[in-house]
Parts: C-alpha cells; structure tokens; sequence
C-alpha cells in the first residue's frame, strides 16, 4: 500500500512538473509573437496602407505649402489677390493638390514588398526591399526633399516675406504717428504744405469769385442809377423848356403892351 501512494504522489509531481513546463512554453511563444513581426492581412493591403499613410503625409505638406502662398499673395500683392485668389482658384488648386498627392506617393508601391519567410511555420513580412539598396535609399532621399527640405523652403520665403512686409507697415505708421522718422516728417510737411497750396487756391477762387459778383453789382447799379439820371435829365429838361417858354410868352405879351401904349396917346 504505501508503494502504491508513493507512486501516485511521484506520478501527481510529475504531472504538475509538466504542467509548469506547458506554461512556460506558451508564454515563451506569446512573448516571441509579441515581438516577431509577420504580417497577416496580405499582399494588397501591405501595399494599400503604406500608400495611404505617404498619400495623407504628402497631402498636408502640400495643403500648408499652398496656404503660405495664398497668404504671401494676400499680403504682400493685395489688389492682384482680388482677381487671383477667387473661390474658382481655390477649388482649382486644392483638387491640384490631390492629384498631385496621389502622383507623388505612388513610389512607395514598388519599395514596399510583400515577402514570404518561415521553414516550418508559414509567415509574411510587409517591409522595404532591402535588397535594392539603390532603390529605397532613392525613396527615402526622395521622400525627404519632397516632404521635409522643398516645404521648408517655400514656407520660410513666404512667411519672412510676409513678416518684413508687416514690420515695414507698422514702423512706417509709427513713424507717421509718432514722428520719430525724419523723412516721414518732411512728407508730412509736404502733405500740409499741399493742402495749405490747395487751401490757398481755393480762397484765391472765392475772392475772385466776390469780385466778379461785386463788379457785376456795380454794373447793375451803374446801369439802373444810368436809366434813373436819363429820366431826371429828361424831367429837367422838360421842365427848363416849359420855364423858357413861359417866360418867351411874358416878353412877347410886354412887347404887346409896350406897342399899344404910344398908339393911344
């Protein structure tokens, strides 16, 4: 009897033994899943997501690159941007932008292979060719002058472009407002000089203007006080005539007497 226990104790130990050995196993194999790379959603999507992930990439850079052009336009050419950046344009050059996207991220399909590895288990890697050497160092140059050094370029000129533009127009107002620049001070002198010339010329045009009106007035107070002695005269000489007359009627009527007087006597 007790060969008999001590042979089911032995026997219960070992399976336990194998138990442990079982676990360890499994998570020696779910450790090496963790950090062994096998792709397993095939040859179309390995293709598929990489291009994706290029395309949105390529199509921000090219959205920001767009924007900081619009905006150096805007600023720095602000009536050629009325006839320029129309809601057409910006229709026209965002589907531009797709399209140039969708062209320029169309490289990564043929660095990207879908590639067969294993001996005993059967499993797929989704990586870069790393056989071409000359081929992915191309895309990866590629890659960084489209994405990184081009966008960098064009951004820099355009926003310190718009950035001396505003620094200029804020220190010309400052200028204008303050007073602290020589030269903005002498055109405004000018300003007022002109305005002050212009105010000048207009005064100059109201007392010509008072002037003609007064020698009018005086022609038409020359031409009525005129008529008004025309008719005293005429009045005048109407009334010397009647007095002439009436005193040559008094002679005559003396003449008269004077001649009956000796007839008489």
């Amino acid at each position: 009897m007790k060969e008999a226990l001590g042979k089911e104790e032995e026997e219960e130990e070992e399976d336990e033994e194998q138990e442990r050995g079982a676990r360890k196993t499994r998570g020696d194999v779910k450790t090496a899943k963790v950090f062994a790379y096998s792709w397993t959603v095939g040859w179309f999507l390995c293709k598929g997501i990489h291009y994706l992930q290029n395309l949105s990439a390529i199509c921000s850079v090219l959205t920001l690159t767009a924007m900081s052009m619009e905006r150096y336009y805007a600023i720095l050419f602000p009536f050629r941007a009325k006839y320029i950046l129309t809601v057409h344009q910006a229709q026209r050059c965002t589907g531009m932008v797709w399209v140039l996207s969708c062209l320029l991220a169309t490289p990564i399909l043929f660095v990207q292979v879908h590639s067969r590895v294993g001996v005993r288990v059967e499993s797929y890697w989704c990586h870069r060719d790393w056989d071409a050497v000359l081929l992915w160092r191309g895309y990866e140059t590629y890659m960084l002058v489209l994405v990184l050094l081009l966008p960098t370029l064009v951004m820099a000129f355009a926003y310190s472009a718009i950035g001396y533009k505003l620094t200029r127009v804020m220190i010309e107002r400052s200028s204008l407002v303050g007073g602290s620049s020589h030269r903005y001070k002498q055109l405004w002198e000018q300003v007022l000089v002109g305005e002050r010339q212009v105010l000048g010329e207009g005064q100059a045009e109201k007392e010509e203007e008072k002037k003609e009106e007064e020698e009018k007035e005086k022609k038409v107070w020359m031409t009525v006080g005129g008529k008004q002695k025309e008719d005293r005269m005429r009045e005048e000489g109407e009334e010397e005539g009647n007095y002439k007359q009436h005193e040559e009627k008094e002679e005559e009527e003396e003449e008269e007497e004077e001649e009956e007087e000796p007839i008489s006597s």
